[in-house]
């Protein structure tokens, strides 16, 4: 009987946390079409600092940028959009022109706000997890891995030819240990960490991949 469900088909999977609940249980709802949002004003001032880069390092060779909180940051929506004034401005026309508003906005920046001031700084701790499961993916036998490739949380895998395994045959497998993975095609599996994958479900993942490629059971694979 599978006793947990480690989810490595995507970043966007993650639930909100629960301070990201209790902020957007209390948050002002506001509203975006009559330009009354104190949680965004909020939102958009940890966001010019919580990536401690200079923004216009990031942004220098574009005119607009979009910002996913979502994905590795865990927020339950949001997808922002970035430029100067004017270009926001002709933004917020079009998408009204197209029938788009955010009258309950404070409620999504609340959360938002939450993944800056809690999640980014775990993105570090993603990112060593991803290439640990990368390192520990090369000692599988059948399976090949780009170690050096592995920056972010992103880790792909190919699982050899001539090997009794297809990606789609793994990803059932794993299935059944609560491991839930992404097939890129017949031979190749997308796995992408997030906050909520801890060092110990990446242990545990290697260790039923292992099981899965070779026959042999890790030993404490099981914790």
């Amino acid at each position: 009987m599978v006793s947990r469900t480690i989810d490595l088909r995507s970043d966007t999977v993650t639930k909100p946390t629960e301070t990201m609940r209790l902020a957007m249980a209390k948050a002002d709802v506001d509203d975006d079409v009559n330009d009354e949002m104190p949680n965004r004003d909020e939102f958009i001032d940890a966001a010019l600092v919580a990536l401690n880069v200079p923004v216009d390092r990031l942004v220098q060779a574009a005119d607009s940028v979009s910002v996913c909180l979502s994905k590795g940051l865990g927020a339950p929506v949001g997808s922002v959009i970035v430029g100067t004034k004017s270009f926001i401005a002709r933004a917020r026309i079009v998408r009204k022109t197209l029938g788009g508003g955010m009258r309950q906005v404070g409620i999504l920046c609340a959360a938002a706000l939450v993944a800056l001031q809690e999640n980014v700084q775990k993105l570090v701790t993603d990112h060593k997890n991803a290439k640990t499961l990368a390192e520990g993916l090369t000692k599988i036998k059948g399976l090949s891995v780009d170690v050096a490739s592995v920056e972010t949380n992103i880790v792909y895998f190919e699982i050899s030819n001539g090997s009794h395994m297809t990606a789609l045959k793994l990803g059932k497998i794993m299935n059944e240990h609560g491991i839930l993975l992404m097939p890129d095609s017949s031979s190749r599996v997308r796995i992408v960490i997030h906050h909520q994958v801890s060092a110990s479900d990446v242990q545990y993942t290697l260790a039923c991949i292992k099981q899965a490629m070779t026959g042999v059971p890790e030993e404490n694979g099981g914790n």
